[in-house]
Formats: C-alpha cells, structure tokens, sequence
C-alpha cells in the first residue's frame, strides 16, 4: 500500500502517522466518525492559534482514556475534545458558557428520550426536524449558543408534554 499524506478534509481522514502529541491513531476509529470535522486551526473567539494537547493543559492532570483536545493557545478558554483513538474533533472549539449550554441542552435531551420513550435514534430525527438541521449537522457539540437555546427549549417543552399524557 503507498503511504496516505494527512490532509484534513471533511469526507477524508487516512492518517499515516499521529500528529504531536497523540501516542497512535487507529483508522478504524477513524472510519466509525460519521461526520468528521477538520481540526481547528484558529479560535473562533480570538482568532489565537490552536493545538492539539494533552488535557492536562485545560485541567490540570489528564481527564479520560484519550485524554487529548485542541485548545486555544491565546485566549486559554475554548477547547474543544477528540473522538477516542483519533485526531478528529467531537465538535466545533467551545468557549466556557458555550460549554455549559450545550450540557444542559443535552442533559434534557436525554431526559426527554426517557420521559417520552424515544430511541436515541428517534431522539435525533426528532429534533433536527425542530431545529431545521440536517440529521448530519444534529450533533450537541456542533450546536452554537442559539441552537441550544432552542433545544433547550424545546426539549423541555416536549417532556412536560410527554408528562401530562
């Protein structure tokens, strides 16, 4: 097999060696990311640059079996994690209240697949039809402060609904 370059694109990820400071990187957990996003290149607070490093950095010791993420090397506030066993990002860079909305967004989101007894696959139909997204783009970590709002929102007007029938 000829060697595979690394260029991060949204449909392609072969990557023959792991970038700094990843230990390895499998191709197939590689190929089970759905929808991979290109690695972040530039904060989308301050326009600082952003590398990918060990968690420590962000939390003082390491957090997780694939303690990695891209961080913000200016503002030192947005980060964002990566899919286990990969360099690909599980969303867009987060700042600390982004961080908090979609936490809570997702927390009712999963109180509502309980209370209405949906699957999780049911769950995300769902609500990307409410939020008008693809089922693609219908991802918590890809949600901006406005999406998980509505989410939010909507999510736990869907529950009180479920609770009186």
């Amino acid at each position: 097999m000829s060697e595979l370059n690394f260029t991060p694109t949204v449909t392609s990820y072969w990557v023959v060696e792991a970038p700094e400071p990843l230990p390895y990187v499998s191709r197939s957990a590689i190929r089970r990311v759905k929808d991979p996003l290109p690695p972040p290149t530039e904060c989308p607070y301050c326009s600082g640059s952003v590398k990918l490093v060990n968690n420590c950095e962000i939390y003082g010791a390491p957090v997780g079996d694939w303690p990695f993420a891209y961080h913000c090397q200016k503002c030192c506030e947005a980060y964002v994690g990566v899919h286990p066993d990969t360099h690909i990002p599980l969303g867009y860079m987060a700042d600390k209240e982004l961080r908090k909305a979609r936490q809570q967004a997702k927390v009712s989101f999963h109180e509502m697949l309980y209370t209405c007894h949906k699957s999780r696959s049911e769950g995300y139909h769902w609500l990307a039809e409410q939020l008008g997204l693809s089922i693609s783009s219908t991802h918590y970590g890809w949600l901006n402060m406005i999406q998980c709002e509505q989410a939010l929102k909507i999510t736990s007007q869907e529950i009180q609904k479920c609770r009186k029938s």
